[in-house]
Order: structure tokens, then sequence, then C-alpha cells
């Protein structure tokens, strides 16, 4: 901290994604100081593998210092996404700061949901939203001024915690650069012992586009709910982009993604006027022409709207469910009716898109007759689609798990950055330790998502007593119909040029198969 204090020049920044190489947190953030004209350097440590949490070799580590020693980084910032990667950001910090004696601070939605928690173990927070806050910092230290109010930064002064409230959010996002995506000197890639030199992301076959910030809703597992609080009265929670500005960003993914073959619209929810949806489908067809995809919500599905949306292109939808409606309310403040979850799965199927049900699985609340329950309602919904199973986890400072702890239903040693589950649970994989009547009912939701089991057998399985106290048969069955399925969209990818070594090495854990 004395060494910025005293830097008085424009400071070189590191910015280090962990896990993650599309992380678009360190994307933003790069992209508009370099914009400012400051220097940046970009480090990817490691990707994100299904289940399968690999520490960093002390080879890699090396590598990362060598890094940012050759580069004469004077800020080395860390994008701390997940509570689960916690302890490790501590380790790494303590290391980066032993070594090379520079300032380090964290960010990413760990830190905005529980920065005191994440406080005591660096130089500085960064909380919330950081694109102007990390220029105004930047500037600071570039011409000798004190920092220590620039909005969202938490730091020790004088033996006591400063915390700074967030900055009013951004409303207009076409006022933001892109992320920066043709970069490729400062970018590194530390993965498998070795550094590639480059952007890793700009090699992938699917661009994840992020056409707004926020969403409409506020359901309370999701990080979104944490967000909500930190910033009431700070600005328009939902903002979204204009279809010209959309468009612009993907050519520049076209331009810059030589393997590019389909768009995700990554958004919270994927939610437009009539009048958005009629201007994007005029034009996107004929501009961009990749078949893309989108998440969205029971409560916003209109049939004139997703035909449109089809016919400029739209190829998969991912309509969250979560649970019954009983489940939903209680705990998820979700209100939607399964009769509105089984209307707009009707209206998906009707139009022949095949959709991706995402469903949310391990909360400590549901009865025996819940989950049957539930899995008659799943095996309602017209056939084919996909599932999407998540294990439900403990963000901190959102109201499912503060509620859940006030219960007594789970234990603060639970919640992520206490705990690791999401790293190795985050899609559900049925080899995770469960109840035995967990097994059961996860096994049977799996063998549904494929279309050649037939459903009446799934249907007869479902009410044998004996295989939900002896699960193992039916188990078995839905693991081997995963590994077919997996291979059966390899297959597919590699037709489609999608099949890459770095997608096969996040998603094949034959110890822990993710359901689909």
């Amino acid at each position: 901290m004395r060494a910025l204090a005293g830097l008085r020049r424009a400071p070189v920044v590191a910015l280090v994604s962990l896990y993650v190489v599309e992380n678009n947190g360190v994307r933003f953030l790069s992209s508009i100081l370099r914009q400012h004209g400051f220097e940046v350097v970009e480090v990817y440590l490691k990707d994100y593998y299904h289940a399968r949490f690999e520490p960093p070799t002390e080879t890699e580590l090396r590598l990362l210092v060598e890094i940012l020693r050759a580069r004469h980084v004077d800020l080395i910032g860390i994008s701390l996404r997940a509570g689960g990667y916690f302890k490790f950001c501590c380790s790494l910090t303590r290391r980066l700061q032993a070594e090379l004696g520079v300032a380090v601070i964290w960010g990413g939605m760990h830190v905005t949901m529980d920065p005191e928690q994440c406080v005591p173990h660096t130089d500085m927070l960064m909380v919330g939203e950081a694109e102007h806050s990390i220029v105004e910092l930047a500037e600071r230290i570039r011409t000798g001024r004190d920092f220590s109010d620039v909005p969202g930064l938490w730091l020790y002064r004088d033996g006591r915690i400063v915390r700074n409230p967030v900055a009013r959010l951004e409303e207009d996002l076409h006022s933001l650069p892109f992320r920066d995506l043709h970069s490729h000197d400062d970018k590194y890639w530390v993965d498998r012992n070795r550094v590639v030199r480059g952007d890793p992301y700009a090699t992938q076959t699917c661009y994840l586009m992020l056409s707004a910030r926020g969403c409409l809703f506020n359901c309370s597992f999701c990080d979104i709910n944490a967000l909500r609080k930190v910033y009431a009265g700070k600005g328009k929670f939902y903002r979204a982009m204009s279809v010209p500005r959309v468009i612009e960003e993907c050519l520049y993914a076209r331009r810059t993604f030589p393997n590019l073959r389909r768009i995700r619209f990554d958004d919270e929810l994927f939610v437009m006027s009539p009048e958005w949806i009629d201007e994007f489908c005029a034009v996107y067809p004929r501009e961009v022409g990749l078949p893309f995809e989108f998440l969205t919500d029971p409560r916003v599905v209109r049939e004139d709207l997703l035909a449109k949306l089809q016919k400029a292109g739209l190829a998969t939808v991912m309509m969250g469910i979560q649970n019954l409606d009983r489940i939903n309310r209680r705990l998820y403040n979700r209100n939607v009716s399964n009769e509105a979850v089984r209307q707009a799965a009707l209206v998906i199927h009707k139009l022949g898109i095949r959709p991706c049900y995402q469903i949310l699985m391990d909360d400590p609340v549901s009865t025996s007759q819940d989950k049957r329950d539930f899995f008659d309602f799943v095996a309602s919904l017209p056939r084919p689609y996909d599932l999407y199973l998540f294990s439900l986890s403990y963000w901190p400072s959102t109201d499912v798990t503060i509620n859940f702890l006030r219960e007594g239903w789970i234990t603060p040693g639970e919640v992520e950055g206490e705990n690791d589950k999401c790293l190795r649970q985050f899609r559900v994989d049925l080899s995770w330790p469960r109840p035995t009547e967990d097994v059961f009912w996860l096994s049977l939701l799996t063998l549904l998502s494929k279309d050649y089991v037939p459903l009446p057998y799934v249907r007869w399985m479902s009410r044998s007593r004996f295989l939900e106290r002896h699960p193992w048969p039916v188990y078995a069955q839905a693991q081997v119909c995963n590994a077919i399925k997996l291979g059966y969209l390899a297959g597919k990818m590699l037709l489609s040029g999608e099949l890459t070594f770095d997608t096969v090495r996040r998603w094949l854990n034959w110890k822990s198969l993710a359901t689909s």
C-alpha cells in the first residue's frame, strides 16, 4: 500500500482470473482500463473442470509469479467469482504479496456478497460493479492522490476498515466498452504446467453475449438477490442494451472468434419488449446469422415472440423451473404455478424448440411426497427436453441462506466461502453422497431426459417401493444413459465443429458425470 501511495505514475495493473477463461468481470475491467490508457496484464489461472477442483501445481504458481514479475506490475487484482475459491485465494494472495511485494485487490461476486469475510485477507477490496471505480483508483495512483474514498473500495486505514459505499449503477450500458477479445500480447493462460500466450476464450466455439445486467425477478437463492441489497437506491437495477448495440457486439465476436458457431445470451433473463424483439428479428438473421440460445422464465414465455425468435435463429431455450410451486413459493420467492410452467412448456413444444429445463435440487425442506410429486410433474411435461440439474448452493447474504441459517436447516460451515461444495457439485452428478431416497429420484429425473427410455418404464420404476429403498439398479441405468448422451452430444459437436479438447477436458469426468 505504501508503494502505491508513492508511485506517482500510471500503474501497471494485472487482473487474475481463477478457473474461468471467459471471466466477464476481468474482461470488462481490463477493457475500460485500456480505454483510459492504462497498461493491463490478464492472467487466466487454470480452467473449470466439472466436479473436479485441481489446485495449481507448484510449476503453475511459479509461472504466474514469473509473468507478473516480468511485466513489472504495480497492482494485482484477483477475481473471486465464487466462495468455493476463497481459501485458495487467501493462500495465493499471501504468496503474491511475499514474492512480489505489490498490493493485491480482490473483486468479484463473492467479495460483493461477503466483504467482511474477505477484507482481512488482502490489501483492498472492490465491492460491486467496478468499471468506473477501478479507473478512478488507477487515476488517483497515477497522480499521487489519496484513493481511500474511491466508491466501492474497502481497505485498512489507520487501524480501521474503511467501507466505502458502492457507486451508483451505470444505467447506460452503451457507455461501457465491449469486453476485450482482440488484445493478445498482454494475456496469458496458465494451465497444464505451461503458459499459453494470447486469449484462451477467443478460441472457443460459443460466445457468451451479455445484452443486459440485472434481472426482473428476485429469486432468493440467486446472487442477484444479494446484489439487489447492495444496490438498493443506487439506480436502475435491470438495464438492457439496444438492438444495434447487441448486433455490433455479436459482429465483434464474429471477427475475433475464428471458431465461432453459436451465440448464447447469458443474461439472467432474456426478456425484451415486443418492439425490441421485432427489431432484433429483422436484423439478427441478416447481420449475424448464427444459431442462438437464451435463458427465460415461465412468467415471460409468449408464443408469438418465441415464434419470431425461432425464425431468426433461436435453437434452444433454457427455462428455469427449479421445483414445485409449493417449494418455489416457500423457499425461493418464485411466484409461479405448476400450471404456468406446464403452459410455457407446451408453447415451446408446439413450436418444435428443444428446451432445457433448469432444476434446483438438494434443498433441506422437500418431503418425500414433494420429491414424488416433483418427479410426476416433470414427467408430465411434453418430451423431448434436456434437464440441467443444479445442486442448491448457499451463497452469502442471499435470503435463502439467511433464512436457512435462522431456521437451523443449515450451519455456517455450509455457506460458500466456508464451504466449497459449489466447486464439486454445482451441476448435479449422481455419484455425490446423498440419502438413498434422493439418489432414487435424481436417477429417475435423469432418465426422463433420455428420449429413448420409454416413459411408461420410468413411471413404473417410480412406483416401486423396493427400488426406492434399493435404488442402485435405477442409478446404474441413469449413469449408463448419461454416458450415452454425452457421447451423442460429443458426436453432434464434432460434426458441427464445436468439439474442442478444452470442452472435453472441462466436462468429461468419468467419476462424476454431469446430468443432462
